[in-house]
């Protein structure tokens, strides 16, 4: 139980930070006095990186170990997190999402875990809570970040 709410807990902060951004896009426009071109790619390089990590990450999780990856990916994710977080220029940023984006394998590496870990009739019933966390964080991002 105590790893499934850590998953839960990791899938939650960062589908809520994604969602955040999206009605922030503006605001750190202006704040990093930026063109809308370069300020689109706060999104754009999240889903560049994260598209081509995520199979890296699961040929990793074969490998070394699901678990293992998972608190990598957390580390990584936490450490652009925090590098985002004190950005002073819009290419710091980039980079820091960057970072972040390859640690987005963290949904699909939990999801694999559940599947190593519980019994075939408890694996539905875990995915729902990862599923359910995910959206309802997704949704208070979007609330909640442009406040």
């Amino acid at each position: 139980m105590a790893i499934l709410l850590t998953m839960t807990a990791a899938a939650m902060v960062g589908d809520y930070v994604e969602a955040m951004i999206l009605p922030a896009i503006p605001v750190i426009q202006k704040e990093f006095n930026t063109t809308p071109t370069l300020a689109s790619w706060i999104t754009s390089i999240l889903l560049v990186v994260g598209t081509a990590s995520l199979p890296l990450f699961g040929k990793l999780g074969d490998i070394h170990g699901k678990k293992r990856m998972f608190l990598f990916a957390m580390g990584l994710y936490s450490l652009g997190l925090a590098v985002a977080g004190f950005s002073t220029s819009i290419y710091i940023l980039l980079c820091a999402r960057a970072i972040q984006a390859s640690g987005l394998a963290l949904g699909p590496l939990a999801l694999a875990i559940i599947t190593d870990i519980y019994p075939k009739e408890r694996q539905g019933y875990a995915q729902g809570i990862i599923g359910g966390a995910m959206g309802i964080s997704t949704s208070a991002g979007y609330v909640l970040g442009p406040w």
